[in-house]
């Protein structure tokens, strides 16, 4: 190797270590090295996600990033969004073509309970070499499943989220994929409150004419990928403040999840998704990867509610589904999936009189970059 040559090595090497976040460009000319481009960027979001142009359905812009520990951003999942989308299944859109979400069906019965879209202020960081990820803001605020893109009172919402990966760091252990997190909201908002619909879209319990005044949620989350195999898990309550004309009260809802996904086709479960090891080329023989889901899930309203801020002729008081399908994913970015889900309805009419099973079958294909 000649002088020259190693001078240019030791040119881009020092290039590549003096970068912390951007990219090094190398212009060739007549099989040589004639210029070294080094380009260093600023972070001042999470990765983008699909479904929005600027984060995972409208999340918040992040003004602020800091990183702890001089350590460089890893490539997992970061969990670093407090307001917007807080439970497990709703962040993993920071993979491409997760849907419908991790598990089959629509999305879980927890996500009624959390903040869907807001926009706001927020900080954000990992710490211990990144085994745990952290995000406080402040935000709008928006009610329970709402989403919020202007802001029309003075009210805000603190959001934090801190999310943790105990093992990460242990190549050879095999929780090195899971995920413990907390996430929580805590506010005071004044608006319509939201009606709460079933896997199928038909709406099971409404509100009447009742707004909201202050609220906090809570939602106990975690996750585990091991070869073929994934689950997840969240929990969520949301204390809520309502009111009705005179009528005043303190509302107490609750929603679960388990979600469980396994590739029959041999490539690896992971939170950002399954990637074919063969995508869909029918010329090649290659069709690409086969993953089974199922879940259980449960949602239920605060008794309170009735009679005073809802008909009990017309909603339900629980609802409580599971489903089961299959994911074809064609390639990373492509994906067909069926489900069968039932949802079973409980404490509806005064006499007894429980709303009709649902049973629906969905069908999907969904291509996301």
């Amino acid at each position: 190797m000649h002088a020259r040559d190693l001078d240019v090595e030791q040119e881009i090497l020092r290039a590549i270590r003096s970068i912390r976040y951007g990219s090094v460009e190398i212009v060739i000319h007549d099989s040589r090295v004639v210029q070294i481009e080094r380009k260093e960027k600023v972070r001042l979001s999470p990765p983008a996600r699909p479904g929005d142009p600027t984060t995972a359905r409208g999340a918040p812009l992040d003004h602020a990033h800091q990183t702890a520990g001089g350590d460089p951003a890893p490539a997992w999942p970061t969990h670093r969004t407090a307001g917007g989308p807080q439970g497990a299944e709703e962040m993993s859109h920071a993979a491409p073509c997760v849907a419908p979400r991790r598990g089959p069906g629509e999305r879980g019965l927890p996500t009624h309970l959390l903040s869907n879209r807001d926009l706001g202020l927020q900080l954000y960081g990992d710490l211990a070499r990144g085994r745990v990820s952290y995000a406080i803001g402040v935000f709008n605020g928006v009610v329970d499943a709402g989403s919020g893109d202007s802001d029309t009172n003075d009210g805000k919402d603190v959001a934090v989220r801190v999310f943790a990966h105990p093992f990460r760091n242990r190549p050879a252990s095999p929780l090195r994929e899971l995920g413990l997190g907390l996430a929580g909201t805590l506010g005071r908002q004044e608006g319509a409150l939201p009606a709460y619909r079933a896997p199928g879209q038909v709406s099971f319990f409404t509100y009447t004419d009742t707004t909201t005044v202050d609220g906090r949620r809570l939602t106990p989350q975690a996750y585990w990928y091991a070869g073929r195999l994934g689950l997840l898990g969240e929990y969520a309550v949301s204390r809520q403040k309502v009111r009705r004309q005179a009528v005043a009260a303190r509302l107490r809802h609750t929603a679960w999840q388990v979600a469980a996904s396994y590739v029959l086709t041999g490539e690896a479960s992971t939170y950002r998704g399954v990637t074919p090891r063969a995508p869909f080329d029918p010329e090649k023989s290659q069709w690409g990867a086969l993953e089974a889901a199922a879940r259980v899930h449960r949602l239920t309203l605060d008794r309170d509610a009735f009679p005073a801020f809802a008909n009990p002729a017309r909603s339900a008081r629980t609802a409580t589904a599971w489903s089961a399908g299959l994911n074809w994913h064609l390639s990373r970015n492509a994906k067909l999936n069926l489900d069968y889900e039932e949802t079973r309805f409980t404490g509806v009419a005064p006499a007894g009189d429980d709303r009709k099973l649902e049973k629906i079958l969905f069908h999907r294909f969904q291509v996301a970059f």
